[in-house]
C-alpha cells in the first residue's frame, strides 16, 4: 500500500465502510472517532481515492485549458485525511508557494489532514480555514462529498464554490451521485466555464429526456501495486471491493475562460467504458455540440481508433467527425 500499516484492523475499517454505504444524506455524524480511525482509513479507502485524483489531475496537467496563474490559494473542502490536496499539491508543486487550507466538520480530521499534507509537501502556509469569504484565486478541491450533503449543505457549498477562482471535484462513478455532478454543474456555469470532462460548455446532453439510464463516468487506472501486494488484496477480498474497477465522476472548471490558442481541437469525449466485438467498438460519447451519441468505429475503416477504445483508458477521446 502507498502508506503500509503494521496491522490491519478490520473491525475499524468494517464500521467505516458500514458508515460510508448507509443510505441518504440525512444524518451527518462525525465518523472519525480516533486518530486510529483515520490512519487505517488513510492507508486504505484513501489510498483508492487518490489514485483516482491522480487520473483526474493527470489529464488537467495534459490540458492547456486548465493553465492557471501563479500565487494561488488551495482549499481542500470536506478534506477527510486531505488526500485530495496531497495528490493535487504533487500534481502541480507551485501551488505549494501559496495558502493551503483544510475544511472538514471534524476537527480531528482537519488536523490528520495539516499533518499528513505537511509531512509530503511542506507547503509554505497552510492552515485550517475557518470559513467566510475564500481568499482571492483559491482553487476549492471537493472529494466524494456529494451523497453526505442534505440540501441546505449542499447549497453553502455550491455558495462557498461561486467565489473560487477555479474547482476540481471527484466523486465515485455511480449512477446517482455521475447524474446528481452532471446536474450540479448547470449551477455554476453562470461562474465558470467547463474544462473536464465536457468537451462543451453547456448543460449535460445525458439529462435529457430519454439519457435516464445513462451517466458521465470513467475508469481510473489502479497502480501496480494493487495487484501485487498481498495486502491490498486482502483488503479487496475483506471489504468485496474489486480493485480492479475505480469509477469516477468528476468536474473541472475555472472562472476565465481559455483563450482560444489554449483550447484543444474539438474532441468527443468517450463516457464509461467501450464495448468491443468482433472488429467493432461501440461506445457512448459527448460531442463538442453537447449531444450524447452512440458510436460506432469498425476495425476495417479505422484501426487506430478502433485498437485505441478497445484498448481503454481514462481519457478517451475522439475527434468530432468520428461520433455520430
Amino acid at each position: 500500500m502507498t502508506r503500509t500499516i503494521p496491522q490491519a484492523d478490520w473491525q475499524t475499517l468494517d464500521a467505516l465502510r458500514r458508515g460510508f454505504l448507509s443510505p441518504g444524506p440525512g444524518g451527518l455524524r462525525d465518523y472519525w472517532s480516533s486518530n486510529h480511525a483515520l490512519e487505517q482509513y488513510d492507508a486504505t479507502f484513501a489510498q483508492r481515492i487518490r489514485w483516482k485524483w491522480d487520473a483526474v489531475l493527470d489529464e488537467l496537467r495534459a490540458n492547456p485549458a486548465w493553465t492557471l496563474p501563479g500565487g494561488m490559494a488551495l482549499l481542500d473542502w470536506g478534506c477527510g485525511t486531505g488526500v485530495a490536496a496531497r495528490a493535487f499539491l504533487s500534481a502541480f508543486p507551485a501551488m505549494r508557494d501559496g495558502d493551503v487550507m483544510v475544511s472538514d466538520r471534524s476537527g480531528r480530521a482537519c488536523d490528520f489532514a495539516l499533518g499528513r499534507i505537511r509531512d509530503e509537501h511542506a507547503p509554505a502556509r497552510l492552515s485550517r480555514w475557518s470559513g467566510g469569504e475564500l481568499p482571492a484565486g483559491t482553487v476549492v478541491l471537493v472529494s466524494h462529498v456529494l451523497d453526505e450533503l442534505p440540501g441546505p449543505a449542499l447549497q453553502a457549498l455550491l455558495a462557498l464554490l461561486h467565489q473560487a477562482e477555479a474547482v476540481v471535484w471527484v466523486e465515485p462513478g455511480t449512477q446517482a451521485l455521475g447524474r446528481a455532478l452532471a446536474g450540479l454543474k448547470a449551477t455554476l456555469l453562470d461562474r465558470f466555464t467547463t474544462v473536464a470532462p465536457c468537451p462543451h460548455d453547456g448543460p449535460c446532453g445525458l439529462l435529457q429526456p430519454g439519457r435516464e439510464r445513462d451517466w458521465c463516468h470513467f475508469f481510473a487506472p489502479p497502480p501496480p501495486q494493487a495487484f501485487q501486494d498481498r495486502r491490498w488484496s486482502e483488503f479487496g477480498r475483506r471489504m468485496g471491493i474489486d480493485l480492479r474497477s475505480l469509477p469516477t465522476s468528476f468536474l473541472a472548471m475555472r472562472r476565465a475562460a481559455p483563450s482560444p490558442v489554449d483550447c484543444p481541437p474539438p474532441q468527443a469525449r468517450i463516457l464509461g467504458r467501450p464495448r468491443p466485438s468482433k472488429g467493432l467498438v461501440s461506445c457512448l460519447g459527448c460531442d463538442p455540440s453537447g449531444a450524447i451519441v452512440e458510436t460506432r468505429v469498425l476495425r476495417s475503416h479505422d484501426r487506430a481508433t478502433h485498437d485505441r477504445l478497445r484498448d481503454g483508458g481514462f481519457c478517451l477521446r475522439v475527434s468530432a467527425s468520428i461520433v455520430g
